[in-house]
């Protein structure tokens, strides 16, 4: 838990550093800062901290450095706390047994904040959540800076301090929330991502079952034998490292279970939950190892909140870009020209640090000018020094025990955001080597080597940089380099010693990925979303493309010969019986070479129709191979998806035959596998390249307007559509906002899947009529937007969520304010694509009446608990007369008990019905103290009551039974 604080807080170091450096070369500035207030006095043993990390928790360090490298001159950083709030930290729950009885975790984790407010250059926003049990959400994201650092770190201490117990230890709750959180603020930051994941002990769901089947879900692998098989896929881990998420892990095990026992192998899993492998490698989580292009994690343990603090001082150097440096015998250390800051993290209680001039710092000088110390009462303190002119030998004494000496180079690299490539010439690719607080570097007072890197896996092309003396660097990417797609990914890694004493920094790293276009004399090709499905073995799916000519003279686009994709993606074997055709349309042809010549600003429709003799429910993706001419012959490659699905055909009388044969014969597994079958190859197409928008909205009987933003708009693009994380095609997708997304198997193993949107509560969602791509009648088709068919394919879909409460006083005059969510498939060699793609949205079938349906039947349910509800309270009302005549006293003298009414002397309303405003759930965001109100039917005349009630009236009768 402590670990929360050290990260963040040496991300803020990281920050410091390079930005004292540049202090005046005339001062020196020593900074000594307490991890946290600790009560305990004398040193601590750190063993822990000599243990070194893993190296994917090594790599998970260079990621965030990485990360925060490439992010241009304003960089965003994301850190979540997730704190096991379970009852066996506290001491009001396990007593002498609670792992941290004094709530350490609160001012180690506030003092993490307090130094990550001093990252340079870098926008920090932060957010806090609990689980136990379940998972509550702390406090909202919140930007955090130097100005405001005390404030927030102040209150998020107390938020911590404040928060109570929440029941058992439920990782899965607590992991799905902070997911969650991540994801939203994402859309919004495109920022890097860090979770800090805080936890005393194993998951605890109740029951050894209940929580081995919930280990093994987020595992992605059956790493708990008694579990049942993953049902989520890969796991919540391992789409954390796809959205580039890096989870730094902290077991805070003072209370080890017992050895053997079924709580200690299920802590022993948490280390490749976050890391993909235990220390031995015995134990692994999908996917393992961890995809090039993932996030890695980091996993640490502590035996007591006491040695965190440690822990995370010297992580938090690490993360702030310092390189562990060794002390000499005597506790000499040299510092070199281009050392910008160096950091020491210590246990001890007394130290003195010497400067080469013979200037003496030490812990005991807390109330000077020079040594400013936090929190004196702490144990594991931080020294960071800025230099500046006072290069030369240092010593720190009286020993180096429990002490660490990090370097830091305060230097960053980047690449230019207006780098660019056009197919089929040379480029141009340049860079710079910056000190973080913008200052002027001086590569002379470093032996350094730079290495770009292009490309990436196999076709990847390494080459050395010199880069100049200001730190400025460019590199050619040869035409015959820049491949076939749409992007080229671009690295810089920078190795780092001083010139005068070799003293080794950390390596720098950054990365880009370079648009790559066609010059504008060739033409190019552009997928439609169109495809029908291909039904059975005797079926077709078909779909267009659009040939668009050049912008600047004519061109030719060459067909693959024969007609076939370069490669398909399916989730069943049946490769070699795919068959493809192409026909342009009318007027226009495709010449025996398979060519098809396109003037300039035409745009040609192509249709393509894929078949196959085996039957299977799949996505599929087929990638054909172009060739695109100028008017001049020369030629450059193209590559272009198309996606469509692919259903079985259901034979009724197949079905009753195969079932009486297979009853006959006692055989049933056939049945089993063939669900199985469906079960394993019902998928939704997700791909590569896919982007994702949201728009508020207002939708009404004209169709759907944009609140604030015109969507017809040209200017609609990349400020809008956000790249999503590539991902294999899932039977589950989480959407922030529509909901939950997921492919559906019926029992019937010869039925068709079909594929659905679950609407958050609260919430209803409505999406285009998917009857051709739905899949199958079992579609839910009545559900008033709770449940919502689409295709099953994430490029093609878009869809339309609204609130109950807004839902319940739409008009078809006014329409209905709600979030409009469209997925699309990158295509940046057409620059209307994001102007045609809305035009399909804005030009499909119009969804009022279905809003309005739903808002009908939501009125219709809201009127019947509103009568039973009224109901109930007339006949409370009404009471027993036998009883009412024995509770009346004899004595005329003494009058009857008033009757209870309200204020205005009417009769008090009934209790809140369920859908009231009272009893639907804040939206997100909203206040949740405040009930969002609803609105009241015209014919009532006011909340709960019923038509021609009013003050002081009898309640009417419930109504009659229906015959």
């Amino acid at each position: 838990m402590a670990i929360a604080a050290m990260v963040l807080g040496l991300l803020a170091a990281s920050a410091a550093a390079p930005a004292q450096a540049a202090a005046p070369e005339s001062t020196t500035t020593v900074t000594a800062a307490t991890a946290a207030g600790i009560a305990t006095p004398a040193p601590i043993s750190v063993a822990a901290a000599d243990t070194p990390l893993s190296a994917i928790g090594e790599a998970a360090i260079a990621d965030v450095r990485t990360c925060l490298s490439s992010g241009g001159e304003r960089r965003a950083l994301d850190v979540y706390y997730l704190v096991d709030a379970s009852g066996s930290l506290f001491s009001e729950i396990d007593g002498d047994d609670a792992t941290d009885p004094d709530k350490m975790r609160a001012d180690i984790l506030a003092n993490s904040l307090r130094q990550l407010a001093q990252l340079p250059a870098t926008a920090v926003s932060y957010s806090v959540g609990f689980f136990g049990s379940t998972f509550k959400p702390g406090s909202p994201w919140a930007g955090v800076d130097a100005a405001s650092a005390d404030a927030q770190a102040d209150a998020m201490a107390s938020l911590i301090q404040n928060q109570g117990p929440l029941g058992a230890t439920n990782w899965a709750a607590g992991i799905a929330g902070a997911q969650d959180a991540l994801s939203t603020q994402s859309a919004s930051s495109n920022g890097c991502q860090m979770l800090v994941w805080l936890t005393d002990g194993a998951i605890d769901l109740g029951t050894d079952q209940a929580s081995d089947d919930a280990l093994n879900d987020l595992c992605g692998e059956q790493i708990m034998a008694s579990g049942h098989a993953p049902a989520d896929g890969n796991g919540a881990f391992n789409a954390l490292r796809q959205q580039q998420v890096v989870v730094v892990g902290v077991l805070l095990n003072s209370r080890p279970p017992a050895a053997g026992s079924a709580a200690a192998q299920r802590v022993a899993a948490m280390q490749p939950l976050v890391e993909s492998e235990s220390a031995d490698g015995s134990l692994t989580c999908a996917q393992h190892p961890i995809p090039d292009d993932y996030a890695s994690g980091l996993y640490l343990a502590a035996t007591d909140p006491s040695s965190l603090a440690s822990v995370f001082l010297q992580l938090g150097a690490q993360l702030a870009g310092g390189q562990e440096s060794d002390f000499d015998a005597d506790g000499g250390f040299e510092i070199d020209r281009g050392v910008a800051q160096f950091i020491i993290t210590t246990s001890q209680a007394d130290w003195t640090l010497t400067a080469p001039d013979g200037t003496k710092h030490a812990a005991s000088d807390d109330s000077s000018d020079a040594v400013a110390i936090s929190n004196p009462s702490g144990v594991a303190t931080q020294v960071t020094v800025d230099p500046a002119s006072d290069t030369g030998r240092w010593v720190w004494g009286p020993s180096t025990d429990g002490t660490d000496l990090y370097l830091l180079s305060g230097l960053v690299v980047t690449f230019d955001e207006d780098n660019a490539i056009v197919r089929g010439q040379d480029a141009t690719v340049r860079g710079s080597i910056v000190r973080t607080d913008g200052s002027q570097v001086d590569l002379a007072d470093y032996d350094s080597e730079l290495t770009v890197t292009t490309g990436s896996g196999a076709e990847a092309s390494a080459t050395v940089v010199q880069p100049a003396a200001d730190g400025t660097f460019e590199t050619t990417v040869p035409a015959e380099a820049d491949g076939d797609g749409t992007s080229l990914a671009v690295r810089a890694d920078l190795t780092l010693k001083t010139a005068d004493h070799g003293l080794a920094l950390a390596p720098l790293s950054a990365e880009q990925s370079v648009s790559v276009a066609l010059p504008d004399a060739f033409p190019t090709v552009t997928a439609n979303d169109d495809w029908t499905t291909l039904t059975g073995t005797d079926g077709s799916a078909a779909g267009t493309v659009f040939v668009n000519g050049p912008k600047a003279g004519n061109g030719t686009l060459c067909f693959p010969q024969p007609f076939a994709p370069a490669s398909v993606d399916d989730s069943t074997d049946r490769s070699a019986g795919w068959t493809f055709t192409a026909d342009a349309e009318p007027g226009t042809r495709i010449d025996a070479d398979g060519c098809l010549a396109v003037a300039q600003g035409q745009s040609i429709t192509v249709t393509l129709t894929a078949a196959n003799p085996v039957a299977a429910d799949s996505a599929v993706t087929a990638t054909f191979d172009f060739e695109s001419r100028d008017a001049s012959g020369a030629s450059l490659p193209l590559s272009v998806p198309v996606s469509f699905t692919s259903t079985k055909e259901f034979s009724v009388a197949l079905f009753g035959g195969l079932i009486l044969l297979l009853v006959l014969l006692g055989i049933l597994l056939p049945l089993a596998l063939l669900w199985v079958l469906n079960l394993a190859t019902s998928r939704i197409l997700h791909g590569d390249g896919l982007l994702r928008a949201e728009f508020p909205v207002v939708v009404s009987a004209d169709g759907i307007a944009g609140r604030g933003i015109d969507l017809r708009s040209a200017e609609i693009g990349t400020d809008q559509f956000a790249f999503q994380a590539n991902a294999k095609d899932a039977r589950r997708f989480p959407d922030r906002r529509l909901g939950a997304l997921r492919a559906r198997t019926p029992w019937n193993p010869f039925g068709q899947p079909w594929f659905e949107i679950v609407a958050r509560d609260g919430e209803r969602v409505f999406a285009p009529d998917a009857a051709s791509g739905a899949r199958g009648a079992a579609a839910p088709s009545s559900s008033h937007g709770r449940v919502t068919p689409f295709a099953g394919s994430l490029p093609r879909l878009w869809a339309v969520t609204v609130s109950e409460n807004e839902l319940r006083g739409a008009s078809a005059e006014t329409g209905v304010p709600g979030t409009l969510v469209v997925y699309s498939r990158s295509e940046p060699l057409n620059p209307a694509a994001f102007s045609e793609r809305m035009k399909t949205v804005l030009g499909a079938a119009p969804l009022w009446p279905r809003i309005a349906a739903a808002r009908d039947a939501l009125a219709e349910s809201d009127a019947a608990a509103d009568r039973a509800a009224a109901a109930r309270a007339g006949e409370k009302a009404s009471g027993s007369p036998a009883s009412s005549a024995a509770a009346t006293p004899a004595s005329s003298d003494v009058p009857p008990p008033p009757t209870r009414r309200s204020a205005s002397g009417a009769t008090p309303p009934p209790p809140p019905t369920r859908g009231s405003a009272s009893g639907t759930p804040p939206r997100r965001g909203s206040d949740p103290g405040t009930p969002p109100p609803r609105s009241t039917p015209e014919s009532h005349t006011g909340p709960g009551t019923s038509p021609g009630t009013g003050p002081g009236s009898t309640p009417p009768p419930p109504p009659r039974r229906r015959p």
